[in-house]
């Protein structure tokens, strides 16, 4: 929340997005009420939701994995970029600002309304397409694309359980990475590349998203920034009042999956299949930095605040369970 501001002329194109959205909630004649959070990122402003926003639609803003996927962008001018799960479009905007023609897909009406804000607040309308569908539904069929971008849905639930829904990623967190793998390699460019952001479960040491990029892509080279791991019952914990808690955390149990894999992968060219795995401690610790420097007056000024608290607890989408545990009572 904020005080109440008036828009100019100049500003008038962005207020039917604005209004979609819920960026604003309009108080007198001319006047509005801002109701979200804007944030500087890599250049840009992004603007996306409040953590009091707490219904399913919620649009999630920029965190640690997107700072990250940002700065491991490669793109040329010339190149033709598919966003799947576009969100509040921070990664959308970050290709666009490299040259690249960018079409964004995400399913939720919302999520695509904070995208147009953004796009068009950071005067990249004609470099992102903004598409409205489920996953490739939108795209046309044999159109490939030099660089695929997704930061999905990941978070494992039990089925049925209410959660947001840029994170409900299915009982093992896989639903929708699975279902981008199994069309991803009839639109990826021959040179192609496709970078993804996630988590998976896996065994101490190995996570299940290694052998499904393999499936999708036996002859690509796949390499695996290890962001984070931590044990699974960290996050199952946090369900623990939802129906279907017990069955559900048993048959993650029976098929060993014990760990939480925090990962950035990258699908290659490769002249033969080759994996390669790094831990790049340097890089983490500078994004963390960053996120640090946004969430540092949100702990200030939401001191006292149960929200403020669970909002700053966390500098990923690891965090936003709580919010989801704080849902369920």
């Amino acid at each position: 929340a904020g005080k109440p501001v008036r828009h100019g002329a100049e500003e008038h194109r962005w207020f039917g997005h604005v209004e979609t959205a819920g960026l604003a909630t309009p108080v007198v004649a001319g006047a509005w009420m801002p109701c979200v959070r804007v944030i500087p990122f890599e250049g840009h402003f992004v603007a996306a939701d409040l953590a009091t926003h707490r219904d399913p639609d919620q649009v999630f803003s920029p965190m640690f994995e997107q700072v990250y996927t940002a700065r491991r962008l490669e793109v040329a001018p010339s190149n033709e970029v598919l966003e799947l799960g576009v969100g509040s479009g921070v990664l959308s905007l970050a290709a666009a600002a490299a040259g690249a023609q960018v079409t964004a897909v995400d399913l939720h009406e919302r999520a695509l309304a904070f995208a147009a804000f953004n796009r068009d607040l950071n005067d990249l309308t004609d470099r992102i397409d903004l598409r409205r569908g489920s996953l490739f539904e939108p795209i046309e069929d044999g159109r490939r694309f030099d660089l695929m971008l997704t930061n999905p849905p990941f978070e494992p639930g039990p089925p049925g359980a209410e959660h947001y829904h840029h994170s409900a990623g299915g009982p093992d967190g896989l639903d929708v990475v699975r279902a981008i793998l199994r069309d991803a390699p009839s639109h990826l460019a021959p040179d192609g590349r496709l970078d993804m952001v996630t988590w998976s479960p896996g065994s101490a040491d190995r996570s299940r998203l290694e052998a499904l990029l393999r499936e999708a892509f036996p002859a690509h080279g796949l390499e695996i920034d290890v962001l984070e791991v931590w044990p699974i019952e960290e996050h199952l914990a946090r369900f623990r009042r939802a129906a279907g808690y017990e069955a559900w955390r048993t048959d993650l149990s029976d098929a060993g999956l014990t760990h939480l894999h925090f990962l950035f992968a990258q699908v290659v060219p490769a002249t033969k299949p080759s994996i390669e795995r790094r831990c790049p401690t340097t890089e983490i610790q500078a994004c963390h930095a960053v996120v640090d420097g946004w969430i540092r007056p949100a702990r200030q000024r939401s001191s006292g605040s149960g929200i403020g608290r669970s909002f700053v607890r966390h500098q990923s989408r690891r965090g936003s369970s709580a919010w989801w545990s704080g849902r369920s009572g």
